[in-house]
């Protein structure tokens, strides 16, 4: 263990016995290899369990886009951008505002900036704190047609071609899944790079996919860093759990004993990754 202490009073039996069952039955094992027969013999349950499970090997296939999103950041410092703004909403937004707030702009990088709030205040302020002609912006939608998205999407491409008329899509690049309005969209319109995602990989899961990954590499934080500390827990959770399981069994067996609420008390340094959770 890694200095975890539950304090679950006489919830602590029970919480260590599912613990063993799940040890038992290769439950990291089985999840660290995608086995979708964890969620049962429906079929049907497994087919959409089967079809979010990217995010567990994810930290893999994106080591071996290490080098594309280095080269991506180097291209887009030689192009002159001194800012980033990812407009979008939910699991698109979540984790690189974290990444933003936890660690900020290294060496090299760019002070990224998220826009997922609709309120005018919001855009009006994040419009005030970004030059058009300057400011990379990071389109960010997993279904290519998230409303909120797409309405940050009009109103920044429409300043960036009174800035910069037809070179405006230089200055936009779009994260979405394979065949989205999104990527017809930023293909129709120029966009400087489209970021293809695999499609078995949820929102709130894909951190270690392009979602958060090409923002980490304009941050100027290193994707390879990233994905290989992930790898290193990923086989430790394959081969003991960890406090991973730990912390699993605790919240579930404390969900069907009727605690359904979690508080988290984050340290400081820590603290934007409250909200994610």
């Amino acid at each position: 263990m890694s200095g975890l202490r539950l304090e679950v009073g006489d919830f602590a039996a029970r919480i260590e016995q599912r613990r063993r069952t799940l040890l038992g039955s290769d439950f990291p094992g089985r999840l660290a290899a995608g086995d979708d027969t964890l969620w049962g013999a429906d079929d049907r349950t497994r087919s959409v369990a089967r079809n979010r499970l990217g995010w567990v090997r994810s930290a893999f296939a994106m080591r071996e886009r290490v080098t594309e999103l280095r080269a991506f950041a180097r291209e887009v410092s030689e192009r002159g951008f001194r800012k980033a703004l990812l407009l979008g909403m939910g699991g698109s937004s979540l984790a690189p505002e974290v990444l933003a707030t936890v660690f900020g702009a290294r060496a090299g990088g760019l002070p990224l900036g998220v826009l997922d709030n609709t309120s005018p205040a919001a855009v009006a302020a994040a419009e005030e704190a970004h030059d058009p002609a300057t400011t990379l912006v990071l389109v960010a939608s997993k279904s290519g047609g998230t409303i909120e998205v797409s309405s940050f999407e009009r109103a920044f491409f429409a300043r960036a071609r009174t800035a910069l008329g037809d070179r405006a899509g230089s200055a936009f690049v779009a994260i979405t899944d394979p065949g989205t309005a999104l990527e017809a969209q930023a293909r129709a319109q120029g966009y400087l790079k489209t970021f293809s995602n695999p499609a078995d990989i949820g929102g709130r899961y894909s951190v270690l996919s392009c979602f958060g990954l090409v923002p980490a590499a304009l941050l100027g934080l290193d994707p390879a860093e990233l994905c290989e500390r992930a790898i290193d827990e990923h086989a430790a959770f394959a081969a003991s759990g960890g406090d991973a399981l730990t912390i699993g069994a605790a919240l579930g067996e404390l969900a069907m004993a009727g605690r359904g609420r979690l508080t988290l008390v984050m340290s400081p340094e820590l603290g934007p990754l409250g909200p994610w959770i």
